[in-house]
């Protein structure tokens, strides 16, 4: 019984943790979209005309890595 009740809490405790992950890179892909747009370059395929493609952005190259080489400063003309 005790089994139950403990993973049953382990379970939600991981889930409130990942919910808590996807808002803070929510959160920094929203303020890389408001501040940090030049920076994501399109020809790495990092895209960030919408705020959608930002967070898309950010969670495949924040989780999977390399998000500093993909994203550098570059100036539009």
């Amino acid at each position: 019984m005790c089994l139950r009740v403990c993973n049953n809490a382990s379970g939600q405790s991981l889930v409130w943790v990942a919910i808590l992950g996807v808002v803070i890179l929510y959160i920094y892909s929203l303020v890389g979209f408001a501040f940090l747009r030049d920076t994501f370059n399109p020809d790495n395929q990092v895209f960030c005309a919408t705020l959608t493609q930002c967070f898309v952005s950010v969670i495949r190259y924040g989780l999977i890595g390399d998000y500093d080489g993909v994203c550098t400063y570059h100036t539009s003309y």
